[in-house]
């Protein structure tokens, strides 16, 4: 493995690694969050109560952290990639709700997008 790639994965695993566990030592603080995916869930049938949230949040908080700290390791870093890649999906929706912009000022909308993107430069990484 070449030095930058020793460098490099490690650093691109340790926002997921620092959510993942974070999601899961503390939920409570995510519930928010996870609450403005309610009504996306609920059309698959899925209703997001508090208990529901929690459980939601420390799991997908222990497939960030697991998928992470494999990424870094560089075991099965495609696989590990593309997990995280895909539970970035929820997570990004859920702490940068864009389609929520009406109502909102111009600074607010725009800190929503610049977070909708660099979740999505972690996804490209």
């Amino acid at each position: 493995m070449s030095i930058l790639r020793a460098v490099a994965r490690p650093l691109l695993a340790a926002p997921f690694i620092a959510a993942g566990a974070d999601a899961l030592a503390r939920p409570k603080l995510h519930r928010e969050r996870a609450q403005r995916l309610a009504p996306v869930a609920s059309k698959f049938g899925v209703e997001l109560d508090e208990t529901t949230s929690d459980s939601a949040t420390r799991s997908l908080g222990a497939v960030l952290a697991v998928a992470g700290l494999a990424l870094a390791a560089g075991k099965f870093p495609r696989t590990a990639g593309a997990v995280l890649a895909a539970a970035q999906v929820p997570v990004a929706l859920a702490n940068n709700p864009v389609w929520a912009g009406k109502g909102k000022d111009r600074k607010e909308r725009l800190a929503e997008l610049t977070g909708l993107l660099g979740a999505a430069g972690l996804v490209g990484g």
